[in-house]
């Protein structure tokens, strides 16, 4: 999937191939448990991803505003 240009995921250096593991310390296991995710934390100013880029493990800090 894409990122979309001015979008929080790009803000935040996500890239198209990034695996986003966990929310806020949450394991995702599929796009709607991610949706839920995000819906669930949309009042913080930042969410936390886990993300696998290339074999490694990154932190990302994604904007919501």
């Amino acid at each position: 999937m894409a990122v979309t240009e001015g979008s929080p995921a790009e803000a935040a250096n996500i890239r198209k191939g990034d695996v986003i593991l966990e929310v806020e310390g949450r394991k995702v296991t599929s796009p709607t448990v991610f949706a839920e995710l995000v819906q669930e934390n949309i009042n913080k100013g930042m969410l936390i991803l886990k993300v696998m880029r290339h074999g490694k493990i990154v932190t990302a800090g994604v904007p919501l505003h």
